[in-house]
C-alpha cells in the first residue's frame, strides 16, 4: 500500500462536509411532493376497497380478497408516507432550533 503525505489524500478516501448544491432543494421538493404521494396512494387504497366490496358483494370472494389485500396496502402506504413525512418535518424543525440556540463560532 502506498504512503501519503498527512495532507493529501485519495479521491476515493475523500469524505464531503456539505452536500452538494442541489442536494437540499431537492429535499424541500420532496416533502413538498409527499403529500401529494400520499393522497395518490390513499384514493389507490380506497378505489381498491371499493372494488373489494363490489366484488364481494357479487360472489367473487377470492378475486375480493386480493383486491382488498392492495387496497389494504395502499392505505398503509399513505399512512406511513404520511408519518415519514410528519417525521422529518419534525427532525427539521428540531435542527434549525437547535442550529439557532447556538451562537456564533468562537
Amino acid at each position: 500500500m502506498r504512503s501519503y503525505p498527512d495532507d493529501t489524500l485519495r479521491s476515493s478516501d475523500q469524505i464531503r462536509t456539505r452536500p452538494t448544491l442541489h442536494a437540499d432543494p431537492m429535499r424541500r421538493l420532496s416533502l413538498v411532493a409527499l403529500p401529494f404521494l400520499a393522497a395518490f396512494a390513499l384514493v389507490f387504497g380506497l378505489f381498491y376497497l371499493y372494488t373489494a366490496i363490489q366484488l364481494a358483494a357479487r360472489g367473487f370472494a377470492i378475486r375480493a380478497a386480493l383486491v382488498g389485500v392492495f387496497g389494504v396496502v395502499g392505505i398503509g402506504l399513505a399512512a406511513g408516507i404520511w408519518i415519514a413525512r410528519k417525521r422529518l418535518m419534525a427532525a427539521r424543525a428540531a435542527a434549525a432550533s437547535a442550529g439557532s440556540r447556538e451562537g456564533p463560532p468562537a
